[in-house]
């Protein structure tokens, strides 16, 4: 669609040029999208993380590129549900990681820090005092580190000094 953002893989040669049409591709032809971030593994596949337009929300998009040659075609490998949102990715030892964020239920606590890893359910890390969820929790990048997952980000709320005895 005309005036939407596309989201595209452009190779370049070892001195950063492109100048051949087939050294661009689009990651999703005619869905509109937003790129979030790209990872390429020690065989050198491509998995591109995206925000794509799917009608009445956005989703992020977990895709794998295995060959430039099949870059028009990328395997889907996972997908956020409505209200999901990423902000990084990690790849490493056939993990694929996707970090960020899960709208929940609560009338305080609206997002919790999100972790969906291909294959496995999404995992939810919820910064919680006394019982009370008051916070909301985002995911901004991650690392795998052998089998340790490290993770940034951050946490928005008021902290009531009485009740400072965090549980996680």
């Amino acid at each position: 669609p005309v005036g939407k953002p596309r989201c595209y893989l452009r190779r370049r040669d070892a001195d950063g040029a492109w100048n051949l049409a087939s050294d661009v591709v689009e990651v999703l032809p005619d869905v509109p999208c937003i790129a979030i971030d790209l990872e390429v593994d020690p065989e050198g596949r491509l998995y591109p993380l995206v925000m794509r337009d799917v009608g009445i929300d956005d989703r992020w998009w977990l895709g794998r590129v295995d060959t430039w040659e099949s870059a028009a075609t990328p395997l889907h490998r996972n997908s956020g549900a409505p209200g999901d949102s990423a902000h990084a990715l990690t790849v490493r030892a056939g993990k694929e990681v996707v970090c960020g964020t899960r709208a929940v239920n609560n009338p305080v606590d609206k997002l919790d820090a999100a972790i969906s890893v291909t294959g496995q359910p999404v995992r939810l890390f919820d910064y919680v005092t006394d019982n009370d969820h008051l916070f909301d929790e985002t995911l901004r990048d991650c690392a795998l580190d052998g089998n340790t997952l490290v993770a940034v980000g951050d946490v928005y709320g008021w902290l009531d000094g009485n009740k400072f005895n965090p549980k996680r």
